[in-house]
């Protein structure tokens, strides 16, 4: 059998219709039935009966062009997708390295019986010691850690037994039922295995696990156990077969009602799709650190880029806003977001020992485990301190067990950070207080509070715990990846799934677009409205933005009857008249030349309608004049720069704009040249002006303290600093220099424009396709721009390996080598 055929089987959404599930079931058939090993003769003659019975019942089908109702079938099609499941789960048992070692360690639990009564003996043993008041208390953690490692290497056993368990019977559910809720079960373990059966269920979905892990999601009285069995539920709702999908929305029927649920499942939906793309967290991260060790040292303000404000966006009412105004360091308001700003700080301690355990990557953090109490004896009387650190950290579990690893490593320097560290009693004080608070007593909406928010971080914590697993263990290939890191084609949201398509979740969908647009993912919106949507400027508004925002062009013309509307209803809307604007531009360029004056009538009207507002005007008349240069209504576009110019002096983009037009206008006489060389000669001085007071080059302080927040200023002022204005400008002061025939100055413009647009995180072509036109007419062809691009790039290279060299060779002579 091919592996594409087994992947076919393995999913079994894809299938059209029955036939072509029958073709392939009869194909392992024949496969399986010329094979001389028992196993595989009994699963051939169970096909072979199934593929009878599937005849007799869909027999007028079969020769049916049109898809068959699976409903007539499913006993069937689900008793055959249970065979082939079994087959499957056989084939990759002597194919699957990673399957096959869990398989073989679990083998040592026995049967799923002797599990309560060996966790039971293990954990006895842990309750002994912790009562015996006899020893050193060196001795006492010796022999915990002794104590804890046997009851952790039953763990690995009860997890590898799972997780590689194939399809339950209903015997095997109910007696899965009565163990996770029974008291024998302590909490980690517990946890330990509803991670186990997420991953089984994963690898090979089976529709009792997926029940299961909902059902414990809405009984279990352990938190973190019903975070986890959430968490667990709704990745593998992604699983589901599209025949399995209505029986399987039957099972949740419950969540319908479940507002508390739904808020749950809409949480975990948000945070696992931003755990797939921490790109736009590390930036944002990396500037507020910079912007904050700046502020603190040198006490100046630092405006950072501020983000737009749409009214018409509203605002879901599970979204918590600081009280009483007050300001929350945007660090800790990332973290809360769910943003996995650690993911990076960690990921080499991954590669330790540790983490060669599978059961380890999902391992909850409890103070009594093996590697906590080795680095607590290090710690010798700062312990509090440690528990301090951790207790109070904001970190997931795995990472964690990661910063205990570094310290267990970094002997010395702990020993160092140990002696600055506040006196143990300090420590122990502020513990007791954080308990005495707890045990004060709360009303009952501060405890709901209290409650939503633990569930909240423990959602963020264990998803994260995924991320790592599925995207850095050594033994995440055996498993589909379901939470791939900075791949947008690749994203998925649970929202948008089949088993989730009931009216009953279409607030919750409305939502998530919220979310989607905020994040700025635009693939997921139509998904996510479908054709059910409130008639609202803000529905209409969502819409057009995710079709604008696409790079597809048939995707793009969806907004038009939403643009129509919004046009209709709020003409007055700077964002709304903005993105109309961007379409019409976009749906121009496909050869709808007439939706440019489109554009300019809708900046018309707005103009009207804020004939009072200067600074609307003035952004309007910006809008129209980069219309004119599109229309080649030059001469229009020229008196608009000009004005611009005139009243913001130094918008250098606009003197690049003007200098652009003006190209365009006049061509290549002489005085038109000289006259915009002049232009942008004045507007380079005020960039290199702007940059010398961006970074305060001139005057470096010799105070080691003030020379740090200059330092720290400068850092802040680059991350936030719009490289695109030095883009523009030099890239139009190219085009000046190639038509005066001077290469070589044009070649060092463009060069720097290549590496402003890259210090941008900008991708494209470097050159519109009006500078194109204008190239080619003077002698630079599209190739001849792609190979000037790569020459570009090339230089950046090697500029780049100049500098490491160097750099290696200032090391090498520092140690004397």
């Amino acid at each position: 059998m091919e592996e594409n055929d087994i992947k076919k089987l393995r999913k079994i959404p894809g299938f059209g219709d029955l036939k072509s599930f029958r073709f392939l079931v009869e194909k392992m058939y024949t496969e399986l039935e010329a094979q001389p090993e028992k196993e595989k003769k009994m699963v051939a003659l169970l096909l072979g009966e199934s593929l009878h019975e599937l005849d007799v019942l869909g027999k007028h089908a079969f020769s049916a062009t049109h898809p068959i109702d699976f409903s007539v079938v499913y006993n069937t099609y689900e008793h055959l997708y249970t065979i082939v499941q079994k087959y499957h789960y056989l084939l990759m048992l002597s194919n699957d390295s990673t399957l096959s070692a869990l398989r073989n360690r679990g083998k040592k639990l026995g049967n799923l019986s002797d599990l309560k009564e060996k966790l039971v003996s293990a954990l006895a043993d842990v309750a002994m010691l912790s009562l015996d008041e006899g020893g050193s208390k060196k001795k006492k953690i010796d022999q915990m850690i002794e104590t804890q490692k046997r009851l952790n290497e039953l763990r690995n056993v009860i997890f590898s037994y799972i997780t590689s368990s194939p399809m339950w019977d209903e015997d095997e559910a109910k007696e899965y039922q009565e163990l996770l809720h029974s008291r024998a079960v302590d909490s980690v373990t517990a946890q330990l295995m509803v991670s186990a059966i997420t991953l089984s269920c994963l690898y090979f979905f089976d529709r009792k696990k997926f029940k299961f892990l909902f059902k414990l999601a809405k009984e279990s009285e352990d938190m973190q156990v019903r975070v986890r069995a959430w968490v667990g539920w709704a990745l593998c709702s992604s699983q589901v077969p599209g025949f399995m999908v209505d029986e399987c929305a039957k099972d949740i029927e419950s969540l319908k009602e479940d507002e508390e649920g739904k808020k749950l499942l809409l949480l975990i939906s948000k945070i696992l799709l931003r755990s797939q793309d921490m790109k736009e967290d590390s930036e944002a991260m990396m500037k507020n650190m910079f912007h904050n060790m700046a502020d603190k040292l040198s006490h100046e303000d630092i405006d950072l880029e501020g983000k737009s404000s749409f009214s018409f966006i509203q605002k879901d009412d599970d979204e918590d806003e600081p009280e009483d105004g007050r300001d929350v360091d945007e660090t800790v308001e990332l973290l809360e977001d769910g943003a996995d700003i650690y993911f990076t700080q960690f990921r080499e301690t991954k590669k330790l020992g540790f983490f060669h355990s599978m059961y380890n990557w999902f391992m909850p953090f409890y103070f009594e485990s093996p590697l906590y109490l080795s680095v607590q004896e290090m710690a010798g009387d700062k312990e509090r301190n440690l528990h301090l650190l951790l207790v109070n950290g904001t970190a997931c579990d795995s990472d964690r067990y990661s910063l205990l690893l570094m310290l267990e490593k970094e002997k010395k320097s702990f020993t160092e950070a140990l002696e600055n560290m506040a006196p143990d009693e300090i420590a122990e004080e502020y513990l007791n207080s954080m308990d005495e608070d707890e045990a004060a007593g709360f009303n009952e909406e501060e405890k709901k509070y209290l409650e939503k928010k633990k569930i909240h971080t423990a959602v963020i914590y264990y998803i994260q715990d995924l991320s790592r697993f599925f995207n850095l263990a050594p033994m995440r290939k055996a498993y589909d990846n379901s939470i791939k890191m900075d791949a947008e084609d690749e994203l998925y949201t649970t929202l948008v799934l089949p088993i989730f398509k009931d009216a009953a979740f279409d607030e919750l969908r409305y939502k998530m677009a919220r979310y989607c647009f905020k994040r700025n993912y635009k693939n997921f919106i139509f998904d996510l409205m479908g054709n059910h949507y409130p008639d609202t400027v803000e529905s209409h508004y969502l819409l057009a933005w995710a079709a604008v925002k696409s790079k597809a062009k048939e995707n793009v013309v969806l907004a038009y009857p939403h643009i129509d509307y919004l046009m209709k209803n709020e003409p007055g809307q700077f964002q709304l008249v903005e993105m109309a604007v961007d379409f019409y531009e976009k749906v121009a360029s496909y050869e709808n030349v007439s939706a440019y004056q489109k554009a300019v009538d809708c900046l018309t009207h707005l103009m009207e309608i804020k004939k009072d507002d200067e600074k609307a005007l003035l952004w309007c008349k910006k809008r129209l004049a980069k219309i004119y240069v599109l229309m080649e209504r030059h001469e229009d576009a020229v008196k608009l720069f000009y004005e611009i110019t005139y009243l913001e002096p130094d918008n250098l983009t606009a003197t690049a704009n003007l200098a652009e037009a003006l190209l365009y206008m006049d061509g290549d006489d002489q005085k038109n040249l000289e006259k915009i060389e002049k232009i942008l000669k004045s507007g380079k001085e005020k960039l290199m002006n702007l940059r010398r007071d961006n970074f305060k080059l001139d005057s470096f302080p010799d105070d080691p303290k003030e020379g740090i927040a200059t330092f720290f200023s400068a850092m802040s002022a680059c991350l936030n600093m719009d490289f695109m204005v030095d883009f523009e400008l030099y890239k139009v002061d190219g085009m000046l220099w190639w038509a005066r025939d001077d290469r070589q100055k044009a070649m060092k413009s463009w060069q720097r424009a290549y590496e402003a647009r890259s210090m941008a995180h900008q991708e494209g072509p470097l050159f519109d396709e009006k500078q194109g036109k204008w190239l080619s007419a003077h002698g630079i062809n599209e190739n001849m721009r792609i190979y000037l691009e790569e020459l570009m790039a090339q230089k950046i290279r090697q500029g780049m390996k100049k500098m490491m060299d160097q750099f290696r060779h200032d090391e090498m002579k520092d140690n004397g080598e």
